[in-house]
Protein backbone atom coordinates (compact mmCIF):
# COMPACT_ATOMS: atom_id res chain seq x y z
CA UNK A 1 0.00 0.00 0.00
CA UNK A 2 3.09 2.24 0.11
CA UNK A 3 2.17 3.37 3.62
CA UNK A 4 4.10 3.17 6.85
CA UNK A 5 3.55 4.20 10.45
CA UNK A 6 6.10 6.76 11.59
CA UNK A 7 6.58 8.12 15.08
CA UNK A 8 8.02 11.60 14.73
CA UNK A 9 10.05 13.28 17.44
CA UNK A 10 8.65 16.42 19.03
CA UNK A 11 9.44 19.47 16.91
CA UNK A 12 8.53 23.14 17.50
CA UNK A 13 6.29 23.39 14.43
CA UNK A 14 2.94 22.20 13.10
CA UNK A 15 4.08 22.39 9.48
CA UNK A 16 6.82 19.83 8.76
CA UNK A 17 7.73 17.71 5.77
CA UNK A 18 8.99 14.11 5.87
CA UNK A 19 11.23 12.99 3.03
CA UNK A 20 11.69 9.29 2.23
CA UNK A 21 14.98 8.72 0.47
CA UNK A 22 15.20 4.95 0.41
CA UNK A 23 12.91 1.94 0.50
CA UNK A 24 14.83 -1.00 1.87
CA UNK A 25 13.02 -4.18 0.89
CA UNK A 26 15.72 -6.49 2.16
CA UNK A 27 15.36 -8.07 5.58
CA UNK A 28 17.68 -9.96 7.86
CA UNK A 29 21.44 -10.12 7.58
CA UNK A 30 23.36 -9.89 4.33
CA UNK A 31 24.76 -13.37 3.83
CA UNK A 32 28.23 -13.75 2.30
CA UNK A 33 28.49 -15.59 -1.03
CA UNK A 34 32.03 -16.70 -0.17
CA UNK A 35 33.89 -17.22 3.08
CA UNK A 36 37.65 -17.76 3.14
CA UNK A 37 39.02 -19.00 6.43
CA UNK A 38 42.44 -17.89 7.64
CA UNK A 39 44.38 -16.60 10.61
CA UNK A 40 43.05 -13.12 9.98
CA UNK A 41 43.64 -10.57 7.24
CA UNK A 42 45.12 -7.08 7.21
CA UNK A 43 43.48 -6.31 3.88
CA UNK A 44 41.53 -7.98 1.08
CA UNK A 45 40.62 -6.95 -2.46
CA UNK A 46 38.56 -8.33 -5.33
CA UNK A 47 39.88 -8.21 -8.88
CA UNK A 48 37.94 -5.84 -11.17
CA UNK A 49 36.48 -8.75 -13.16
CA UNK A 50 35.26 -10.42 -9.95
CA UNK A 51 37.06 -13.72 -10.54
CA UNK A 52 39.78 -13.48 -7.89
CA UNK A 53 40.17 -12.44 -4.26
CA UNK A 54 43.52 -11.46 -2.79
CA UNK A 55 44.21 -11.19 0.92
CA UNK A 56 47.18 -10.24 3.11
CA UNK A 57 47.03 -12.98 5.73
CA UNK A 58 48.59 -12.80 9.17
CA UNK A 59 51.40 -15.29 9.71
CA UNK A 60 52.40 -14.48 13.30
CA UNK A 61 50.48 -13.61 16.41
CA UNK A 62 46.99 -12.27 15.52
CA UNK A 63 47.19 -8.54 14.86
CA UNK A 64 50.98 -8.48 15.01
CA UNK A 65 53.16 -6.90 12.33
CA UNK A 66 56.30 -8.47 13.75
CA UNK A 67 56.02 -11.17 11.10
CA UNK A 68 55.28 -10.04 7.55
CA UNK A 69 51.82 -10.99 6.22
CA UNK A 70 51.68 -13.26 3.19
CA UNK A 71 49.66 -12.36 0.09
CA UNK A 72 47.45 -15.18 -1.18
CA UNK A 73 45.30 -15.25 -4.30
CA UNK A 74 41.98 -17.13 -4.21
CA UNK A 75 39.28 -18.18 -6.66
CA UNK A 76 36.32 -15.83 -6.01
CA UNK A 77 33.76 -18.57 -6.78
CA UNK A 78 35.16 -21.60 -4.96
CA UNK A 79 37.42 -19.94 -2.40
CA UNK A 80 40.25 -22.28 -3.39
CA UNK A 81 43.80 -20.98 -3.03
CA UNK A 82 45.35 -20.24 -6.43
CA UNK A 83 48.81 -19.05 -5.47
CA UNK A 84 50.82 -17.51 -2.64
CA UNK A 85 52.42 -14.42 -4.13
CA UNK A 86 54.81 -13.33 -1.42
CA UNK A 87 54.90 -10.98 1.60
CA UNK A 88 52.89 -7.77 1.72
CA UNK A 89 50.18 -5.92 3.61
CA UNK A 90 48.58 -3.33 1.30
CA UNK A 91 46.85 -4.41 -1.92
CA UNK A 92 45.85 -2.52 -5.06
CA UNK A 93 44.62 -3.71 -8.47
CA UNK A 94 44.85 -1.55 -11.56
CA UNK A 95 41.35 -0.74 -12.83
CA UNK A 96 41.74 -3.08 -15.80
CA UNK A 97 42.88 -5.89 -13.48
CA UNK A 98 46.14 -6.49 -15.33
CA UNK A 99 48.50 -5.61 -12.46
CA UNK A 100 48.40 -6.11 -8.69
CA UNK A 101 50.54 -4.01 -6.35
CA UNK A 102 51.39 -5.31 -2.87
CA UNK A 103 53.49 -3.49 -0.31
CA UNK A 104 54.48 -3.05 3.32
CA UNK A 105 57.27 -1.11 5.00
CA UNK A 106 59.88 -3.46 3.52
CA UNK A 107 59.18 -3.31 -0.23
CA UNK A 108 56.62 -2.96 -3.03
CA UNK A 109 55.97 -5.70 -5.58
CA UNK A 110 54.03 -5.83 -8.84
CA UNK A 111 52.40 -8.96 -10.28
CA UNK A 112 51.07 -9.75 -13.74
CA UNK A 113 47.53 -11.03 -13.22
CA UNK A 114 47.54 -13.00 -16.47
CA UNK A 115 50.63 -15.06 -15.68
CA UNK A 116 50.60 -14.53 -11.86
CA UNK A 117 54.34 -13.91 -12.06
CA UNK A 118 56.15 -11.14 -10.20
CA UNK A 119 57.01 -8.25 -12.53
CA UNK A 120 59.32 -6.24 -10.27
CA UNK A 121 60.23 -5.34 -6.71
CA UNK A 122 61.42 -2.00 -5.25
CA UNK A 123 62.95 -1.68 -1.80
CA UNK A 124 62.68 1.93 -0.54
CA UNK A 125 65.32 2.46 2.11
CA UNK A 126 63.04 4.17 4.63
CA UNK A 127 59.62 2.60 4.17
CA UNK A 128 56.59 3.46 2.04
CA UNK A 129 54.08 6.25 2.59
CA UNK A 130 51.66 5.16 -0.15
CA UNK A 131 51.51 3.69 -3.63
CA UNK A 132 49.22 4.09 -6.64
CA UNK A 133 48.83 2.72 -10.17
CA UNK A 134 47.23 3.96 -13.38
CA UNK A 135 44.00 2.41 -14.68
CA UNK A 136 45.82 0.39 -17.34
CA UNK A 137 48.69 -0.67 -15.06
CA UNK A 138 51.34 1.02 -17.21
CA UNK A 139 52.50 3.59 -14.61
CA UNK A 140 52.98 3.24 -10.84
CA UNK A 141 53.73 5.67 -8.03
CA UNK A 142 55.98 4.83 -5.08
CA UNK A 143 56.02 7.50 -2.36
CA UNK A 144 58.69 6.81 0.23
CA UNK A 145 58.76 8.02 3.81
CA UNK A 146 60.95 10.81 5.21
CA UNK A 147 64.43 11.22 3.64
CA UNK A 148 63.31 9.13 0.65
CA UNK A 149 61.81 10.06 -2.75
CA UNK A 150 58.51 10.10 -4.62
CA UNK A 151 59.07 7.95 -7.70
CA UNK A 152 57.10 7.35 -10.88
CA UNK A 153 57.98 3.98 -12.39
CA UNK A 154 56.97 1.82 -15.34
CA UNK A 155 54.14 -0.41 -14.11
CA UNK A 156 55.38 -3.38 -16.14
CA UNK A 157 59.13 -3.22 -15.50
CA UNK A 158 59.59 -1.06 -12.39
CA UNK A 159 62.10 1.12 -14.28
CA UNK A 160 62.32 4.73 -13.11
CA UNK A 161 60.40 7.28 -15.18
CA UNK A 162 60.82 10.39 -13.00
CA UNK A 163 61.40 11.63 -9.46
CA UNK A 164 58.83 14.09 -8.14
CA UNK A 165 60.44 17.00 -6.24
CA UNK A 166 59.77 17.50 -2.54
CA UNK A 167 59.77 20.82 -0.74
CA UNK A 168 61.28 19.16 2.34
CA UNK A 169 62.46 15.75 3.48
CA UNK A 170 58.94 14.38 3.77
CA UNK A 171 55.48 14.79 2.24
CA UNK A 172 51.97 14.29 3.58
CA UNK A 173 50.56 12.39 0.59
CA UNK A 174 50.95 11.61 -3.13
CA UNK A 175 48.38 10.62 -5.76
CA UNK A 176 48.73 9.35 -9.34
CA UNK A 177 46.12 10.35 -11.90
CA UNK A 178 43.95 7.66 -13.48
CA UNK A 179 45.77 7.89 -16.82
CA UNK A 180 49.22 8.05 -15.21
CA UNK A 181 50.08 11.45 -16.68
CA UNK A 182 49.95 13.57 -13.50
CA UNK A 183 51.07 13.33 -9.87
CA UNK A 184 49.61 15.42 -7.06
CA UNK A 185 51.45 15.83 -3.75
CA UNK A 186 50.85 17.61 -0.47
CA UNK A 187 54.05 18.88 1.11
CA UNK A 188 54.80 19.66 4.74
CA UNK A 189 55.59 23.27 3.74
CA UNK A 190 51.81 23.95 3.48
CA UNK A 191 51.64 23.52 -0.31
CA UNK A 192 49.94 21.15 -2.74
CA UNK A 193 51.27 20.69 -6.26
CA UNK A 194 50.55 18.95 -9.55
CA UNK A 195 53.44 17.54 -11.61
CA UNK A 196 53.97 16.01 -15.03
CA UNK A 197 54.52 12.33 -14.23
CA UNK A 198 56.82 11.70 -17.19
CA UNK A 199 59.26 14.54 -16.44
CA UNK A 200 58.71 15.56 -12.81
CA UNK A 201 58.08 19.17 -13.91
CA UNK A 202 55.85 21.20 -11.59
CA UNK A 203 52.65 22.34 -13.34
CA UNK A 204 50.76 24.08 -10.52
CA UNK A 205 51.11 24.89 -6.82
CA UNK A 206 48.68 26.20 -4.20
CA UNK A 207 49.55 27.21 -0.65
CA UNK A 208 47.70 27.36 2.65
CA UNK A 209 48.12 30.46 4.85
CA UNK A 210 49.48 30.54 8.41
CA UNK A 211 51.34 27.25 8.24
CA UNK A 212 48.26 25.12 7.62
CA UNK A 213 48.88 21.85 5.78
CA UNK A 214 47.14 19.88 3.09
CA UNK A 215 46.77 16.36 4.47
CA UNK A 216 45.39 14.55 1.43
CA UNK A 217 45.22 15.37 -2.28
CA UNK A 218 43.58 13.48 -5.14
CA UNK A 219 43.16 14.26 -8.84
CA UNK A 220 39.83 13.73 -10.60
CA UNK A 221 39.75 11.07 -13.37
CA UNK A 222 39.59 13.91 -15.90
CA UNK A 223 42.69 15.60 -14.37
CA UNK A 224 40.99 19.02 -14.25
CA UNK A 225 40.04 19.06 -10.55
CA UNK A 226 42.23 18.66 -7.46
CA UNK A 227 40.51 17.76 -4.19
CA UNK A 228 42.25 18.50 -0.88
CA UNK A 229 41.73 18.19 2.85
CA UNK A 230 43.57 20.53 5.20
CA UNK A 231 44.74 20.82 8.78
CA UNK A 232 41.99 23.37 9.47
CA UNK A 233 39.36 20.71 8.70
CA UNK A 234 38.30 22.02 5.29
CA UNK A 235 37.92 19.90 2.17
CA UNK A 236 38.03 21.85 -1.08
CA UNK A 237 37.97 21.56 -4.87
CA UNK A 238 40.56 23.43 -6.97
CA UNK A 239 41.13 23.96 -10.68
CA UNK A 240 44.05 21.60 -11.33
CA UNK A 241 45.36 23.76 -14.17
CA UNK A 242 45.24 27.24 -12.61
CA UNK A 243 45.13 26.53 -8.87
CA UNK A 244 41.99 28.64 -8.46
CA UNK A 245 39.68 27.65 -5.60
CA UNK A 246 36.41 26.27 -6.97
CA UNK A 247 34.49 25.41 -3.81
CA UNK A 248 34.92 24.45 -0.17
CA UNK A 249 32.81 21.33 0.23
CA UNK A 250 33.16 20.23 3.86
CA UNK A 251 34.28 21.49 7.26
CA UNK A 252 35.07 18.95 9.98
CA UNK A 253 34.71 19.80 13.65
CA UNK A 254 37.70 17.63 14.50
CA UNK A 255 40.97 17.51 12.62
CA UNK A 256 43.37 14.66 11.95
CA UNK A 257 45.69 13.69 9.13
CA UNK A 258 44.13 10.27 8.60
CA UNK A 259 41.29 11.46 6.39
CA UNK A 260 40.13 10.35 2.94
CA UNK A 261 38.98 11.60 -0.46
CA UNK A 262 37.61 9.56 -3.38
CA UNK A 263 36.24 10.46 -6.82
CA UNK A 264 33.69 8.33 -8.64
CA UNK A 265 35.03 6.73 -11.84
CA UNK A 266 33.35 9.33 -14.06
CA UNK A 267 34.63 12.20 -11.90
CA UNK A 268 31.16 13.63 -11.25
CA UNK A 269 31.10 12.89 -7.49
CA UNK A 270 33.52 13.19 -4.58
CA UNK A 271 33.30 11.33 -1.27
CA UNK A 272 34.85 13.20 1.64
CA UNK A 273 35.09 12.78 5.38
CA UNK A 274 32.62 15.27 6.86
CA UNK A 275 32.71 14.45 10.59
CA UNK A 276 33.01 11.66 13.12
CA UNK A 277 31.70 8.49 11.42
CA UNK A 278 30.24 10.66 8.64
CA UNK A 279 30.85 10.73 4.90
CA UNK A 280 29.52 13.31 2.45
CA UNK A 281 29.13 12.91 -1.30
CA UNK A 282 29.26 16.17 -3.25
CA UNK A 283 28.66 17.05 -6.88
CA UNK A 284 32.01 18.05 -8.35
CA UNK A 285 30.62 20.51 -10.91
CA UNK A 286 28.79 22.62 -8.34
CA UNK A 287 30.39 21.58 -5.05
CA UNK A 288 26.91 21.06 -3.63
CA UNK A 289 26.22 18.16 -1.22
CA UNK A 290 24.20 15.30 -2.67
CA UNK A 291 23.90 12.99 0.33
CA UNK A 292 25.43 12.40 3.76
CA UNK A 293 25.90 9.01 5.37
CA UNK A 294 26.77 8.03 8.90
CA UNK A 295 28.30 4.64 9.49
CA UNK A 296 27.74 2.70 12.65
CA UNK A 297 30.33 3.61 15.28
CA UNK A 298 33.47 1.51 15.25
CA UNK A 299 36.74 1.50 17.11
CA UNK A 300 39.14 3.80 15.26
CA UNK A 301 38.51 6.22 12.42
CA UNK A 302 37.94 5.48 8.76
CA UNK A 303 41.12 5.28 6.68
CA UNK A 304 39.85 5.09 3.10
CA UNK A 305 36.74 5.16 0.93
CA UNK A 306 35.87 4.46 -2.69
CA UNK A 307 33.13 4.03 -5.25
CA UNK A 308 32.30 0.83 -7.07
CA UNK A 309 32.58 1.12 -10.86
CA UNK A 310 28.87 1.82 -11.39
CA UNK A 311 28.94 4.70 -8.89
CA UNK A 312 25.80 3.42 -7.16
CA UNK A 313 27.60 1.84 -4.20
CA UNK A 314 30.56 2.97 -2.14
CA UNK A 315 32.63 1.59 0.71
CA UNK A 316 34.27 3.06 3.78
CA UNK A 317 37.15 1.11 5.32
CA UNK A 318 37.68 1.08 9.11
CA UNK A 319 40.58 -1.05 10.33
CA UNK A 320 39.61 -4.57 9.22
CA UNK A 321 35.94 -3.76 8.56
CA UNK A 322 34.34 -2.40 5.39
CA UNK A 323 30.94 -0.67 5.44
CA UNK A 324 28.87 -0.48 2.24
CA UNK A 325 26.48 2.35 1.36
CA UNK A 326 23.94 3.17 -1.31
CA UNK A 327 25.59 6.29 -2.73
CA UNK A 328 22.25 7.74 -3.91
CA UNK A 329 20.42 7.59 -0.58
CA UNK A 330 23.25 7.28 1.94
CA UNK A 331 21.70 4.18 3.52
CA UNK A 332 24.16 1.65 4.92
CA UNK A 333 23.53 -1.68 3.20
CA UNK A 334 26.31 -3.81 4.61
Amino acid sequence: NNTALWKASRVPSDSCLLRVTHLNERSGNIEPILRIEGRGYFEAAVSPDGTKVVGSEMTGRPGSRATRPRVVLYDAVTGDSIKELGPGEKLLFSKDGSVLLTWDQHDIRAYDMNTLEQLWIIDPQRGILNCDISNDGSVALVAGQALDTTRVVDGRTGELISIIPRASQNIQWADLSADGSRVATSDIDSSASVFDASTGDRLMTISEPNGRRFYRVVLSPTNNVLATTGSHGTAALWDAETGDLMKEVSMRRYVNDNTYLAFSDDGSKLAVEAGTDQTRIVEVETGEPLVSMRRRSDVGGATSAGFFSDGATMFVNVLTKISLFDSESGVQIG
